[in-house]
This record gives C-alpha cells, structure tokens and sequence, in this order.
C-alpha cells in the first residue's frame, strides 16, 4: 500500500491542519515573551515635565514635584484603573477633597485633572484631524494625556492656573493596555 493509497481527503487534510495548529501554539507559548510594558514612573516624570513647558509657553510659572500630591494622584490612578472608571469621584463616594484636602491647610487650594488613553494599541478618533493614533513609548503617551488636558476647556484652566506651586502625577495601566493618569496641583504650603 503506497502513501496515495492512505490518503483520505478530508480527514488527512484536518489531521495535518490539527497538527500545525497544535505546532503553531506550542511554539507561541515556549517562544520568547516580549516585554511591551509601560514605565509608568517615567511617564509621571515625562507628564510634569511637558506640563511645564505648557505652562511655559502660556506664561504661567513652573510647578515642583511633590512627594505626596504624587502619592494621592498614583492611588487615584491606580483605583480608576482597577475600577475600570475616568472620573474624579471613585464609584465608593471619595471626592478629591478627601485625597487632597491637606493640600487647603494653611490657606492653599488643590485642582485635579483625569484621563485615559491606551498605550501600544491603535486608538481611532472618528472625528479627528489624525483619526488613527498608535502610542508606542512613554513620551507619546505623556504628550497626548497633556494634549487632552489642553484640549478640554476645563482642563487646560485647571493646568495653566497660576496659583499652582506643586504638582504630582500617577499613571497606572489598566487591562487592554489602558492607561490611567490622574494630575493633582496644589497651590498651598506643602511641608516638604
């Protein structure tokens, strides 16, 4: 009996389909993992940094890091990410004055700004000058979160406020990639 005798179309066909499918998957699970992960800290440095320029360029002073603003705004990134919500009261009630309150001791005020965006993953705008955006590394993503925060009337008042000394900014990045950033200002005496 030779191999053309053996051959039976159909079952032959799905015993070689079954074979590479099940070859395909093992190499894709023993195969080397590519570490596509976002460095959340240096997009929180890369977003304070852009948003000075910002400032810069619109003639408002410069804004320093602060320890414990950043803190509170990577706990509220980190909550919205685990969540699943872009908003600056949490789905258990807790308004931004309970994680900056301390902020207002001593006469200061506090502002907060939120956003999400996806990091290596395509995002389509239907109604955008550039309806397809492809953020690949940690600048791109900090640029487009302060792009979106000038974009929006609020935001960008709550960003350019002169009253601002102090700054901090969490990032956390959700499932799908999705990027969280809270941005937390104060413009009080912050003991440092």
């Amino acid at each position: 009996m030779g191999l053309a005798d053996e051959f039976v179309p159909g079952v032959t066909a799905a015993v070689l389909l079954l074979a590479l499918v099940g070859f395909v998957g093992y190499v894709a699970l023993t195969g080397p993992v590519l570490d596509e992960s976002l460095d959340t800290a240096e997009v929180e440095r890369l977003v304070v940094e852009e948003t000075n320029e910002v400032r810069e360029e619109h003639g408002a002073p410069h804004v320093g890091m602060n320890a414990s603003l950043r803190e509170a705004a990577r706990d509220h990134a980190a909550d919205m990410s685990r969540h699943g919500y872009v908003g600056h009261d949490t789905p258990d009630g807790e308004a931004p004055v309970s994680r900056y309150g301390w902020c207002a001791d001593g006469g200061g005020y506090f502002g907060e700004n939120v956003a999400n965006t996806w990091h290596d993953r395509n995002i389509v705008y239907d109604e955008a000058d550039v309806p397809t955006l492809h953020l690949s590394d940690e600048r791109e993503v900090a640029e487009h979160l302060v792009r979106k925060w000038m974009d929006s009337e609020g935001h960008r008042d709550t960003l350019l406020n002169d009253a601002w000394s102090r700054i901090g900014v969490g990032v956390a990045v959700g499932d799908d990639n999705e990027v969280f950033a809270t941005q937390a200002f104060c413009s009080g005496p912050l003991n440092e």
